[in-house]
């Protein structure tokens, strides 16, 4: 397995995605509240761009773990350096698949050394699966689908 520090716009269309999930005069949603319980507040713009933060990070520690003899400089992918910035998405199922394989190839790509047990690491993958049955069971082929089929 190859590991690398993930490109930049991969953690910027995943905390855009956050950030715009929902009205914020409507309350929280299931994924921001797995966000607040990892201290995040995906409704607070500064918080949502210090996850990014904290996503590059574990990311870059996780590529550390895969190739120890390396430099910083040297390791694969995007980089050091990350500045978090809210980047315009398209709407609909097609933005919601990109978010979705944006955060498996993060998760993926921080699936190295210790990082799997770290709290984030969690997070992040609790977070995969809430979108992934979230964009499931939109499809009409869900909703045509029988409850306790026999």
């Amino acid at each position: 397995m190859s590991a690398f520090i993930v490109d930049h716009n991969v953690i910027n269309r995943i905390i855009t995605s956050i950030a715009n999930e929902t009205d914020r005069n409507r309350g929280r949603t299931y994924r921001q509240g797995i966000l607040a319980e990892a201290g995040y507040d995906a409704q607070n713009y500064e918080s949502v761009k210090q996850l990014g933060r904290d996503l590059h990070a574990m990311n870059v520690v996780a590529v550390r773990a895969r190739y120890p003899d390396d430099t910083l400089d040297d390791l694969p992918g995007s980089g050091m350096f990350y500045e978090p910035r809210f980047v315009a998405t398209l709407g609909g199922l097609r933005s919601r698949c990109q978010y979705l394989m944006d955060l498996h190839c993060l998760r993926y790509q921080c699936s190295e050394g210790t990082v799997p047990d770290w709290p984030l690491y969690k997070t992040l993958a609790e977070i995969t699966y809430s979108v992934a049955d979230s964009i499931a069971t939109s499809l009409p082929e869900y909703e045509q689908a029988r409850w306790d089929a026999a």
